[in-house]
């Protein structure tokens, strides 16, 4: 078996990535994907498609952050991996990793961004589907009204 780890130094892992943080603007994350890029988070309830897509759901994420910091990083092959703390709603502390696959290219063919505790991910996901009301499909987002039949706060039943 080979090991595929990355060696880079530190700095470089996905330094397109964070740079694209610091300036919140859909044309720095675009800059960063590849056409058939796809989103998976644990605020949505199923994959973003497509550059235009993502590059979207990515600037409204950004801007709901108060403050972030990226506090590790690692690579293996065609994978990185970032974790980092953002402040959110004025003051909650949230934290969470990122998964980046590239493809042969160095763009980013895939993205599994992963959010906790589960409150913070779940309030995320309702501000984002907010944000991006006109753009994408509210049904990719957290809300009472689009949870299976059997889990709407209505299908409470106090006597069970």
């Amino acid at each position: 078996m080979t090991n595929t780890t990355s060696f880079e130094p530190i700095s470089d892992i996905a330094s397109d990535w964070t740079r694209a943080f610091a300036e919140r603007r859909a044309s720095a994350f675009a800059a960063t994907f590849a056409d058939d890029v796809v989103l998976e988070a644990s605020i949505l309830n199923k994959p973003i498609f497509g550059h235009e897509n993502v590059q979207h759901v990515m600037e409204a994420a950004s801007k709901i952050y108060e403050h972030l910091v990226f506090t590790a990083k690692a690579a293996d092959g065609h994978r990185q991996y970032v974790e980092w703390t953002p402040v959110a709603f004025h003051g909650v502390e949230l934290a969470g990793v990122t998964v980046i696959t590239r493809n042969e290219d160095g763009s980013i063919s895939r993205l599994a961004i992963h959010h906790r505790p589960l409150q913070g991910a779940l309030l995320f996901s309702q501000r984002l589907a907010e944000r991006l009301r006109d753009v994408i499909n509210p049904s990719h987002f957290f809300s009472v009204s689009n949870l299976p039949t059997g889990m709407g706060a209505d299908d409470h039943d106090p006597q069970s």
